[in-house]
């Protein structure tokens, strides 16, 4: 019997050794679009800020942000009006009047004159007193008796309290309410005629050679007041502000703007004024924007304007292009456009080598419309205010030619640890150039993305220790954000004739079992030992297989409608979309052979997903996975394809666009894929089920978690803490799932 089995070992030898130097030969699939993003697109915005403030002291107009630059300026300005002022009267003395008790002075008065409707708020007052005068002298305005150019008895307001010292100085006197005084002639009255005590001596200030000497001063004798005289005159300011309307110049009033400033012109009419600042290229550094306005009078100005604020903005919008082998490349534009103010506008300017320009609106396609331009002598795109509406989405689209990209490879068969090198022609430097080595599984192996330095640029890949044999392709793209181009090479991986060190060994013990009849016992024990390694990598594949699962799908392939989904992580996937772009995919596809015992999958690599579709008889299987399965899994899909026909294969050939009837695939996909190991799980205890120790102690770490958590509820994949792939670990939690202790939640 041993030499039978020796014999059969030998004869078989060459055959085993074939079929394992044969076991890597694949074939790469097409890798037919690219979309390459991150570019970045100015666009230019502009609007006009229209304003009108009535009564106010100062100009502050908001912009959007301060990124926005001025262009012109324009201000229109009514009721201009002078605010509260310091007028001075007579500010420079040569001495002091006396009032005093002894020489009768009792009071001073000095002329005021009133050539507008004034409101009066208090007055400034230039002497002091003896350090020991305590009397209340009083301060009021009174009425002008014209025959003797000296105060009459009429008093305009109330009187207040003289406010001095000691010192020499000016001291306001503020009246208690204002005082409206109409056009005419007055007397600012300091009186005195409760002193009776020497040492009750108060000064007051005036000038012997005025520069108003037409102003009268008049003395309080206790009894009257003395005829008024010219040529000297006391010192006082008048706090006061008028009731009359100015024209701009008549003030010399003025704006600053950028450091500048700009004459205010008068207007038509009396109490109007202008100013027009354009062809401005301003940028504020504060927002508001403040514009300082001046005039030659102490006072603050009052009045009202209208202003139009023209302003400019330039936004990136974020942009993409797209390639594909031997079509016009595609370019994509979306821009967030808010619309703000009056007339405002975003100005697109495309490059020359672009044509077939669209501009969609919320999706649809907005090109004929009135406020929509597509300029293509100076090669723009302008979108007025009007066609701009709240919150709507944009997207601009356009095509151009292919570049010609030229490269050079020195060869296009490499072997394991080979340099891959070659070089490319670009059709100008500025621009990235990026390459990707596709395996021969269609899978991207290695990319590499580099800014342009020279129109000629090298690169260089090792072929990895052990890559995939077969047909590979290298892929490259030169693109900016106006031009691209792309282009492909393929090479072969050939894996040179070796021993592999594990046929080696299996040439050593096969040698043993000739040499000595106890070698078959140690290969009965090497395959009971493989057998257990094959046993415990198969739970580890399961495992990793259930984790990497995102999406499920089943689509009927007459109509192209999902029948049946189920997600399982990642985010919420459109069937209908999904099924249709899948759908499109077909023809790419190798259609079934119509066999009941056959089916066909197809490989795809979608940015970080692997999806795989198997085509069997009137349906498709979708599964979106994060990384590529395992044959255990490729079986698995296998068997629940037939399984899927035996159970629905009816149903589906006469399918009437109804899905209820297919939820119960569910179960079927738990059964051959081990889905449940996804669910929120609950513990169910059972006495009447045996359980071992290690089960028992899985199943005391699931309610501890719970307990420690709060939940209702664990995952699988919590009692494998950092995907702790243990395979005997992992074999109690199945086998705690199909004794139906771990049951899913729902």
């Amino acid at each position: 019997m041993v030499k039978k089995y020796i014999l059969f070992l030998i004869l078989t030898l060459p055959f085993l050794f074939i079929l394992y130097q044969s076991g890597n030969f694949v074939y790469a699939e097409e890798y037919e679009q690219i979309e390459i993003e991150g570019l970045k697109y100015p666009m230019y915005e502009s609007a006009d800020i229209i304003s009108q403030v009535n009564n106010t002291k100062s100009i502050e107009i908001a912009l959007p942000t301060t990124s926005w630059d001025v262009t012109k300026f324009e201000l229109n300005f009514t009721d201009i009006r002078l605010g509260k002022e310091i007028k001075e009267f007579e500010v420079n003395d040569t001495g002091f009047k006396v009032i005093e008790k002894f020489s009768n002075n009792y009071g001073y008065a000095v002329q005021i004159n009133i050539s507008d409707p004034t409101t009066v708020y208090g007055t400034y007052i230039y002497g002091f007193k003896n350090e020991f005068a305590d009397k209340i002298l009083r301060v009021q305005i009174n009425g002008y008796n014209a025959f003797k150019n000296a105060p009459n008895d009429t008093i305009y307001g109330t009187p207040i309290s003289l406010n001095i010292t000691k010192n020499v100085g000016w001291y306001y006197q503020e009246f208690v309410n204002p005082i409206n005084l109409p056009i005419g002639k007055y007397f600012l009255v300091v009186n005195g005629s409760n002193i009776f005590r020497p040492q009750d001596t108060y000064y007051w200030g005036y000038n012997a050679y005025t520069q108003f000497p037409n102003l009268y001063i008049s003395v309080y004798n206790g009894i009257t007041w003395s005829e008024g005289v010219k040529n000297s005159t006391l010192l006082y300011k008048l706090v006061q502000s008028t009731n009359r309307i100015y024209c701009p110049q008549e003030i010399n009033m003025t704006l600053k703007f950028d450091n500048t400033y700009f004459n205010i012109l008068n207007g038509n009419t009396n109490g109007t004024g202008y100013v027009q600042i354009p062809k401005l290229n301003y940028s504020p550094e504060m927002n508001p924007l403040i514009i300082p306005i001046k005039s030659n009078s102490s006072a603050i100005l009052n009045f009202s304007y209208s202003c139009i604020l023209g302003i400019k903005n330039e936004f990136d919008a974020d942009g993409s292009v797209i390639l594909e082998f031997d079509k016009k490349i595609q370019w994509k534009i979306k821009p967030m456009i808010i619309r703000i103010e009056s007339n405002y506008k975003v100005k697109f300017y495309y490059p020359v080598n672009w044509n077939d320009i669209n501009i969609s609106r919320n999706g649809l396609l907005v090109n004929s419309e009135l406020n929509v331009v597509i300029n293509k002598d100076e090669k723009y795109i302008s979108l007025n205010s009007e066609s701009i509406l709240i919150g709507a989405t944009w997207l601009i689209t356009a095509l151009s030619s292919q570049e010609i990209l030229d490269i050079n490879f020195p060869k296009n068969e490499f072997e394991p640890k080979q340099e891959l090198k070659f070089s490319i022609e670009l059709p100008q430097v500025l621009g990235n150039v990026s390459w990707k080595f596709i395996d021969a599984l269609g899978f991207e192996e290695f990319s590499e993305t580099r800014k342009a330095i020279s129109e000629t640029m090298t690169f260089s890949y090792q072929i990895p220790e052990k890559p995939y044999e077969g047909n590979s392709k290298v892929i490259v793209i030169w693109y900016n954000n106006q031009k691209a181009g792309i282009d492909s090479q393929d090479i072969k991986i050939n894996i040179p004739f070796t021993l592999d060190p594990q046929f080696i060994i299996l040439l050593i013990i096969i040698i043993g079992i000739i040499s000595t009849v106890s070698t078959v016992s140690y290969i009965t024990i090497k395959r009971v030992r493989n057998k257990i390694q094959r046993n415990r990598k198969k739970l580890i594949d399961i495992f990793m297989d259930v984790l990497n699962l995102n999406y499920f799908m089943v689509i009927d392939k007459n109509s192209g409608l999902c029948v049946y989904e189920e997600i399982f992580g990642g985010k919420i996937i459109d069937s209908t979309l999904t099924s249709g772009f899948l759908d499109a995919i077909r023809s790419f596809g190798i259609e079934l052979t119509g066999s009941y015992q056959q089916s066909k999958t197809i490989k795809l690599e979608y940015k970080d997903s692997k999806i795989l579709m198997v085509e069997f008889k009137n349906f498709r299987l979708i599964f979106i996975m994060k990384e590529t399965p395992s044959n255990d899994f490729l079986k698995s899909i296998t068997d629940l394809s037939y399984e899927i026909d035996e159970k629905y294969g009816y149903l589906l050939s006469n399918f009437n666009n109804d899905v209820m009837p297919f939820r119960g695939i569910n179960l079927l996909v738990k059964k051959h894929l081990n889905t449940t190991f996804l669910a929120p799980l609950k513990v169910v205890e059972n006495k009447n089920i045996k359980l071992n120790s290690s089960e028992k102690n899985e199943i005391t770490n699931a309610l501890d978690f719970m307990k420690k958590n709060l939940l209702e509820y664990f995952y699988a994949s919590f009692l494998l803490p950092q995907h702790d792939c243990e395979p005997s670990k992992i074999k109690v939690i199945f086998n705690l799932i199909e004794k139906e202790i771990f049951q899913p939640r729902y």
